[in-house]
């Protein structure tokens, strides 16, 4: 798994990633059964990116779970939602229903008279798992609920993060979010870390969020208050990634799809955007593709002059050199999203705080696996995906490796 055993015949996929490694990473190798075991079990007729990617996306069931939201207000006026579970039972909060409760909006996240915290939180010293959606998403995207159960079952508190105006929050700024913004992830690492002083927390980016968490990792690379992460579907060289997403099938099974969606978002919070003196004639702007929405929204939105500026501060792969904690990187050869020729292998090696996974099968955000993995002719899946799995042992073997040293 983590040699990279794709097909493609490019002399890197034979880089032996466990060489020069730091010493946490070193024991997750040693420990980690899912990289040690080649345990990864994929159904025969998924193997094919877009069907998995698909089926992934739209038939990949998920557990009901109830979320407790707190709305973070930054000093532009954004708002970030955080979606909690798993918090202690004995909290006095009323959790009946998903997404939409107990909505604290903060002005200040270093203003200590604007929580109730007591409510909410409690004095144990779990580690807490911070979870990042991709473009268009938010909490509620079944890859998410799934990762958010699964480390609850492992014993994690979850902090699904939501991006300005996602995951049914309101958009309250002119500024949306994108892949170079990474100081609303610092907000809310920081205002966790306020509240949860002793407990670690491991972040997980998937697609767009773990490009916005590989910027911050660079962005924060001195003091990232994170005992670890992994990067699930990173794009990598998004130049690379914008122009296989144009390709066919791709053009018209995800991206206009996707250009679509951000566009509704923009007339939808017309007005809101328009005000800010950045964006103009929304409703007018075509915007069919990706790269359209990048040209003519995120470019100025965030103030590139061009949109090899932007694409270029976007790309993970000009980042990760610096990341200076245990990163995890899964990605899969057969990702319509991520040509594997984006990968950046060699900087990936030369950093002994990354680990970079990288199968032969598994599409975008999918790596569906067999419920019965010694069936080779099994057709169920099991509820959760290999990049769970990965995930929280990876999130755990760190966690075990820091306690051994504390004691030591």
């Amino acid at each position: 798994n983590n040699n990279n055993n794709n097909n493609n015949n490019n002399n890197n996929n034979n880089i032996n990633f466990e060489e020069a490694k730091s010493k946490v990473l070193n024991y997750v190798l040693e420990n980690c059964q899912a990289l040690k075991n080649n345990s990864y079990k994929v159904p025969s007729y998924l193997k094919n990116g877009h069907i998995m990617t698909i089926l992934g996306s739209l038939f990949r069931s998920k557990p009901n779970i109830n979320y407790i939201r707190e709305t973070i207000t930054t000093l532009d006026n954004g708002s970030i939602a955080v979606d909690w579970y798993n918090l202690p039972q004995n909290s006095n909060v009323n959790n009946n229903n998903s997404n939409n409760n107990h909505i604290h909006n903060n002005n200040n996240h270093n203003n200590n008279n604007n929580h109730n915290h007591d409510r909410i939180y409690d004095a144990e010293k779990k580690a807490i798992f911070l979870l990042l959606h991709g473009l268009t998403g938010g909490s509620s995207e079944n890859y998410i609920v799934n990762l958010a159960d699964f480390a609850a079952k492992n014993g994690f508190r979850v902090a699904a993060m939501n991006f300005r105006g996602c995951g049914n929050s309101p958009l309250t700024s002119p500024r949306g979010y994108c892949a170079t913004v990474s100081d609303d992830l610092r907000l809310v690492v920081m205002y966790i870390k306020e509240r949860f002083p002793k407990s670690p927390i491991f972040a997980c980016g998937i697609s767009l969020g773990s490009m916005i968490l590989g910027h911050y990792l660079d962005m924060y690379s001195s003091d990232p208050n994170l005992i670890g992460a992994t990067l699930i579907s990173n794009p990598w060289d998004i130049n690379l990634s914008t122009a296989s997403l144009e390709s066919f099938p791709s053009l018209w099974i995800y991206n206009q799809m996707l250009a679509k969606k951000l566009h509704r978002f923009l007339i939808k919070n017309k007005r809101l955007i328009e005000n800010g003196g950045r964006v103009r004639n929304i409703e007018l702007l075509p915007i069919s593709t990706i790269r359209e929405f990048d040209t003519l929204v995120v470019c100025p939105m965030f103030g590139y002059d061009t949109l090899k500026d932007y694409y270029q501060e976007a790309t993970t792969n000009n980042h990760i050199a610096n990341f200076s904690i245990p990163t995890l990187c899964i990605s899969a050869a057969d990702d319509p999203f991520a040509p594997v020729e984006g990968i950046p292998f060699e900087i990936i090696k030369s950093n002994p705080n990354v680990l970079l996974c990288v199968e032969e099968f598994g599409g975008h955000v999918a790596f569906i696996e067999k419920k019965d993995q010694n069936n080779y002719f099994a057709l169920k899946w099991s509820q959760y995906t290999y990049f769970d799995r990965l995930t929280i042992e990876f999130a755990k073997n760190i966690l075990e490796f820091n306690q051994i040293n504390t004691n030591n």
